[in-house]
């Protein structure tokens, strides 16, 4: 008895030293494609960093993100509260049909409305007047759409709330505010997936609907674009599975709605260099970010040439929900100048020097654009 106790106690003490010198002994990795996210790297050390407590709080991250087999003690973590009945792990809602939902116990209605104030103030200096269409497209998130769908008594804010004042704010700043809320709960009821389940964005399904609201909004003639729907990835984990991690899921199929027209769309950078031919980019679905089919990465400015000649020039200032939506908005432009102020840094003068445009659009998630801090750039 004596033995195999002493050979337990080494087998354990060889398991804690093997998971303690894993992350020191190993390279350790830079980015967890899982979790979406850098890891912690070793930090550098300094009697003034070790004696104020900095080392050891720095080296503590480090140590946790470099574990070994971190993958898998976050999925046993997600998969042990799922089985459990929690409804949320702290970050995103365990919902009903598998959902993994996005939590926003609060979301500001104060910032929500000073950036607007910011896009409406842009709209009247760049835009004035009715003669140049200038519209916003505020859309809610899965939450918004499918509240029914959420854990009995969760905590997660109301959207429509928000919707229905900026919409009151963005129409008497001068800015057409198209009904896609109501658009989007009316087709919630049908055969089509308007929102992924492992990602916080809308399916291209959900961008077709809100194409349709803004083409009625603006009174614009249907292209009369013969789509069809074709299956792209039936594997598809997006950014909710990455802050809720589980074994066992129902992965998301990524659709996009094809035509022959999409053919002779050119993708450029602001350098003027050709991105791509073709405004899907299916080297998106062999990566771990399969949204990025849409359109591509998120960057600070890109400029797409349709091949259409029937059109004029828009801008487009934009979140990430916006790719799915633009291979919708191509029938209408000859040339679409997208930008995200997240990223984007040159002036609004150097911006509008690439103009002349005809048309304005601002396509942002409601919770994103109450979080964003970037829209002063639009006054600089």
């Amino acid at each position: 008895m004596r033995t195999v106790n002493k050979i337990m106690s080494v087998l354990l003490i060889a398991c804690m030293a093997a998971f303690g010198l894993y992350p020191i002994l190993r390279t350790p990795a830079e980015f967890s494609p899982t979790e979406r996210r850098p890891l912690k790297q070793a930090p550098d050390f300094s009697a003034e960093a070790f004696f104020s407590g900095d080392y050891a709080e720095k080296s503590a991250a480090f140590l946790l993100d470099q574990t070994a087999g971190r993958d898998f003690w976050l999925s046993l973590k997600g998969e042990t509260q799922y089985r459990a009945g929690a409804g949320d792990n702290g970050r995103i809602y365990f919902a009903d049909k598998d959902y993994m939902m996005e939590m926003q116990r609060e979301i500001s209605g104060e910032r929500l409305e000073r950036n607007i104030s910011d896009f409406i103030a842009f709209k009247q200096k760049y835009f004035p007047g009715e003669e140049k269409p200038a519209a916003l497209l505020l859309l809610p998130s899965a939450a918004g759409v499918y509240p029914e769908l959420l854990p009995p008594a969760a905590p997660e804010a109301p959207q429509s709330p928000l919707l229905r004042a900026a919409k009151r704010q963005a129409e008497a700043g001068g800015l057409i505010f198209p009904r896609v809320y109501e658009r989007l709960i009316s087709a919630k009821s049908g055969s089509d997936q308007l929102y992924f389940r492992t990602d916080h964005h809308w399916t291209q399904h959900g961008a077709a609907k809100a194409a349709d609201a803004w083409r009625q909004a603006l009174k614009k003639e249907d292209p009369q674009k013969d789509y069809r729907v074709a299956l792209q990835s039936k594997d598809f984990a997006g950014t909710t599975l990455a802050k809720g991690k589980r074994f066992f899921y129902t992965p998301d199929r990524i659709e996009s709605y094809i035509a022959r027209s999409q053919d002779a769309i050119c993708l450029y950078d602001a350098e003027g260099e050709l991105l791509r031919k073709g405004i899907y980019d299916p080297e998106a679905l062999k990566g771990y970010d399969q949204y990025t089919y849409f359109t591509g990465d998120n960057r600070d400015f890109l400029r797409i040439e349709t091949g259409e000649h029937s059109g004029g020039h828009l801008l487009l200032i934009k979140d990430s929900y916006a790719n799915a939506l633009i291979p919708f908005l191509c029938p209408y432009f000859e040339r679409i100048t997208v930008v995200d102020l997240r990223y984007y840094g040159e002036s609004m003068e150097e911006l509008m020097a690439r103009g002349p445009y005809d048309e304005l659009l601002f396509v942002y998630n409601v919770v994103t654009l109450a979080e964003d801090n970037n829209t002063f750039k639009l006054l600089n």
